[in-house]
């Protein structure tokens, strides 16, 4: 008979740090009680647990290293709150438990600890859930209050004893589980390895020598690398049918073949789908830190917008590359969730605005402002911001207690001691303005009239501070271009 002991992990964890952080640590503490609970019923054939957290996620190999921990774990334990639900990390894991471990794993494998009567309620009727979760039955743990279905059990009471409701929660759970660890199903066998063929899609002239260099990384990694040409545009792109990955170069520029919306990338993406590869094998590579000399139209931009995702730098795909950051370029990273997908594009037209006026008379000029999304409910997916010069995040919908956990997820993945600054915008609507300033949390908090979602703009009392913000990135910038300069 296979026992526990074939396989590396007891429980796979699956969960968003953005839902421990908002609830002081609570899935960290569930983890620990139950840990010491199993390990004292299991004895020898205990394994620890893997969490998201022990693996490094990078996004070009992101899908073959979780695939390995979720093959290698027992069971699947998720914790649901709001952050779960919107997560794309999370669905990913989802939906591999299902590749590997069919719909008898829904049955036998999946555990499920509901935080919040509202999140469980709008996981199990969104459409992903349904299309992934085999079971119309399929069960969870409810572990949220009584007196406040949107909040978890109190986990520990008086001198740090756990508390009673949560111990007669967690027991059933930990039965459940120790019967499922004890004899589980066959450890599954590893995907056969496969050496991959990547293409690399044409581009603008000024990345031509940047993507060479990165072709040139790829094979020294054995990584089977073919190029494509601003001339195979015009072609059948044949050279497609036997690639693995395409990767697509893009900076802020014009696109070529600007006839079609989206140009040559939108070109070479439709072609990948059309001859039938999936689109979770397109990486788009970040270069836009290489200037283009003119920028894309409206019409380009939205429509790369709605294409390119995920975003990958050129260290996730070949290790030890780094680009130079641009002396004369600021970028200001602003947060785009599941509720306000575009927000903060209009959001950075504006800031540029005022920094058209704030940086004018620099010698030489430094007018160069950017703004990029910034996918906060997946940001452990989101290949850097160590070249940010600012952060904006969205006080729309979200809970104050989601806010300060964004802000220090944020803040722990900026690397240094001299952190960018950070500003709130606080959208009204849905916010409600009572004419007064709002006070910090931890970042100072900016009142932004949001009525008109493709027209955002700081409201008249806060346009000093947002002019202050804007202030403290230029500052950055001088300080950067000084030392490149000293260091040339």
């Amino acid at each position: 008979m296979v026992r526990t002991t074939e396989y590396e992990y007891s429980i796979f964890v699956s969960y968003t740090d953005d839902d421990d952080r908002c609830h002081s640590r609570w899935i960290t503490n569930f983890c620990r009680e139950l840990r010491d609970v199993l390990q004292a019923r299991l004895r020898k054939t205990f394994r620890p647990f893997c969490r998201y957290t022990d693996y490094a996620v990078a996004s070009g190999d992101l899908s073959e290293r979780l695939r390995d921990n979720v093959r290698r774990s027992a069971t699947m334990l998720i914790f649901v709150h709001e952050h779960y639900v919107l997560s794309e990390t999370c669905r990913k894991e989802l939906e591999l438990f299902k590749e590997i471990f069919g719909e008898d794993g829904f049955r036998k494998r999946l555990f499920i600890v509901a935080m919040s009567r509202r999140a469980i309620t709008e996981l199990v009727g969104s459409d992903h859930w349904k299309a992934v979760v085999p079971l119309k039955d399929q069960v969870w743990a409810t572990f949220y209050r009584r007196d406040n279905d949107h909040l978890p059990l109190h986990m520990y009471g008086s001198r740090d004893i756990v508390d009673r409701d949560f111990q007669e929660a967690l027991l059933p759970l930990v039965d459940d589980l120790e019967r499922s660890l004890r004899v589980p199903a066959p450890l599954p066998p590893p995907r056969p390895p496969t050496k991959q063929r990547w293409i690399l899609g044409a581009v603008r002239p000024e990345l031509e020598p940047e993507v060479q260099d990165l072709a040139s990384g790829l094979r020294s990694v054995q990584r089977d690398v073919e190029t494509l040409g601003v001339h195979d545009l015009h072609g059948a792109l044949t050279q497609l049918d036997a690639a693995d990955v395409l990767v697509l170069p893009f900076n802020d520029g014009e696109p070529l073949m600007s006839f079609i919306p989206g140009g040559h990338l939108a070109l070479q993406h439709d072609a990948w789908l059309g001859a039938g590869k999936p689109a979770d094998a397109i990486r788009w590579l970040d270069l836009r830190a290489t200037a283009a000399p003119v920028a894309a139209k409206p019409v380009h931009a939205e429509r790369l917008r709605s294409l390119a995702r995920p975003v990958v730098a050129k260290r996730d795909l070949a290790p030890g590359i780094r680009s130079v950051p641009d002396p004369d370029r600021a970028w200001i990273y602003i947060e785009s969730n599941r509720r306000e997908v575009d927000h903060w594009h209009p959001l950075g037209e504006r800031m540029q605005v005022r920094w058209s006026v704030i940086a004018q008379g620099e010698a030489p000029p430094m007018f160069d402002l950017r703004s990029r999304g910034l996918p906060v409910d997946d940001l452990a997916q989101f290949p850097t911001i160590a070249d940010a010069d600012g952060f904006v995040l969205l006080w729309g919908r979200k809970e104050p207690s989601s806010l300060v956990a964004q802000i220090r997820s944020v803040e722990g993945r900026i690397p240094g001691s001299d952190p960018p600054p950070g500003i709130v915008a606080y959208l009204i609507p849905p916010q409600h303005d009572d004419g007064e300033p709002v006070p910090a949390w931890s970042w100072k908090v900016l009142r932004f009239n949001a009525q008109s979602p493709d027209d955002i703009d700081v409201v008249t009392d806060d346009a000093d501070r947002l002019d202050h913000f804007l202030r403290q990135i230029l500052k950055r910038v001088r300080h950067r271009r000084r030392a490149l300069a000293a260091a040339s």
